[in-house]
């Protein structure tokens, strides 16, 4: 993960950063100085969100983002995405939260930004009434080619499960060991269950890379493997 942008979104409202509040004021009286770099706003405005500053956040995030600085842009995205998913919104704010967090997801990802694009994947796949499997695995695809490990994961869970495009379980396979490799054990256990009962061998490889990595219920079935191998 880069220094100078909120952590990429997971799950939705999983995250390691202080979760925004979405019925905070507009920042219509933080006064920024006019020479503050675009670099300095984003670190100020990282800092605000941790702090649980949400408003001044805000500002210096649209201060940066208003001269184009993208990971301005894309923290200002991801601030939606997570305030789209908290409880008792009404329909109309949950729609306008993401609106916001695609478009600027989507201004993020036109200069190359990979977590951007990984994100619009998550706006098509999580989000209520937006849900499109084409469109996620596209966006998908894309940040997987620049080896972000959720876009890995997901694009192959969704080869393996036939969504958004044709089963394709060698094409979930390939994603999977990028992401295996770059040290996802979630990735290392899809793949062991994608030869179990076929190659037990093979599947007990993966959920031993699975266990070295951490990855919950690895453990049981490298047991399981084992015991049915040599028994």
């Amino acid at each position: 993960e880069s220094g100078d942008t909120l952590e990429t979104p997971d799950d939705p409202g999983k995250t390691e950063e202080t979760p925004v509040t979405p019925d905070e004021p507009e920042p219509d009286n933080i006064e920024i100085p006019p020479d503050t770099t675009p670099e300095a706003a984003n670190q100020i405005g990282l800092d605000a969100s941790n702090a649980g500053e949400t408003e001044k956040a805000l500002a210096y995030w649209e201060f940066a983002a208003a001269q184009g600085y993208a990971p301005s842009i894309y923290n200002l995205g991801v601030h939606y995405y997570y305030a789209n998913h908290e409880e008792g919104l009404d329909a109309a704010t949950a729609e306008e939260y993401w609106e916001k967090s695609r478009n600027y997801c989507e201004q993020a990802a036109a200069t190359g930004h990979a977590d951007a694009l990984y994100t619009l994947g998550l706006l098509y796949t999580y989000c209520d009434g937006h849900v499109d499997n084409e469109k996620a695995l596209e966006y998908f695809e894309q940040a997987a080619a620049q080896g972000v490990i959720g876009a890995l994961l997901n694009a192959g869970s969704m080869y393996a499960n036939g969504e958004g495009a044709p089963q394709d379980i060698e094409k979930a396979r390939g994603y999977w060991e990028q992401a295996g490799e770059k040290g996802d054990g979630h990735s290392f256990y899809n793949l062991g269950r994608s030869y179990e009962n076929q190659d037990d061998a093979k599947a007990l490889e993966y959920y031993e890379k699975a266990d070295a990595l951490g990855y919950e219920g690895a453990a049981a079935k490298v047991a399981e493997l084992s015991a049915k191998l040599n028994g």
